[in-house]
């Protein structure tokens, strides 16, 4: 038997590493392949923030796990798994709470019909999406945007790497405003916080302040008494009938 030279020895290694890399790329989707040995580490975090990055980049489109996780060379059950380990939230239901979202603030903000604001966040069926808009905001499309036709302003905030399950939405929203330098004023009711201002519009005397809704609902809370734990999607609205 003739002996191994160590140029030999040192091609044997590199073929071993790039052989291990080709068994981790799937031959047809080129998504990341793991095992059921893989455990959730560091690089999660990196993980979901380049997933978080590309839903928010193409929340327009039709967003299901598989395309997700093959746009950013994840297999979809790593993704699953990390999304919920790292945000604490279901992959379906995040990208559902922030395309209802968006919804809303397109019925507010604009007059497009809805058939067309169903196709601009992906849905191609207007039908499919008034199911969906109505499971979270337990309105129709249309009955939405009538009952809300006094709102002036909307923030939305989309939960991301910086929220923790014990934070309230008020701590949530400050993080929002100051990193963002958006001004805002609170003051104490009842022994909570209370944002009376964000930007430019504050509470006036004819009764039109701003109220707040998580994953399209609003609490029947102070903000600083809500958690965000499992939750998607904050918004903050300016609009007559407000309540404190």
């Amino acid at each position: 038997m003739n002996a191994v030279r160590a140029d030999d020895l040192a091609n044997v290694t590199v073929l071993r590493k790039l052989v291990g890399i080709a068994e981790m790329i799937h031959p047809e989707s080129g998504s990341l392949v793991t095992n059921s040995t893989t455990h959730l580490n560091n690089d999660s975090q990196v993980n979901i923030q380049r997933a978080l990055s590309f839903i928010k980049s193409n929340i327009n489109q039709p967003l299901s796990l598989e395309s997700v996780a093959k746009s950013v060379f994840l297999s979809p059950s790593y993704l699953s798994k990390a999304f919920k380990q790292k945000l604490g939230v279901n992959f379906i239901n995040y990208v559902n709470s922030l395309k209802i979202a968006l919804a809303c603030e397109k019925l507010i903000t604009t007059n497009a019909k809805i058939s067309a604001i169903a196709s601009q966040i992906g849905y191609s069926q207007t039908s499919y999406f008034t199911k969906i808009f109505k499971s979270y905001t337990g309105e129709t499309p249309l009955l939405y945007r009538k009952t809300n036709a006094s709102i002036d302003k909307i923030y939305t905030i989309s939960r991301d790497l910086s929220w923790n399950s014990s934070d309230s939405v008020y701590d949530v929203s400050k993080r929002f405003f100051n990193r963002h330098n958006i001004p805002y004023y609170f003051h104490s009711v009842n022994g909570y916080p209370y944002i009376s201002r964000i930007g430019d519009y504050t509470d006036s005397d004819d009764e039109r302040g701003w109220i707040y809704t998580v994953d399209c609902n609003q609490p029947m809370a102070p903000a600083a008494e809500i958690t965000v734990n499992k939750k998607s999607v904050i918004q903050w609205t300016y609009a007559a009938s407000y309540i404190r």
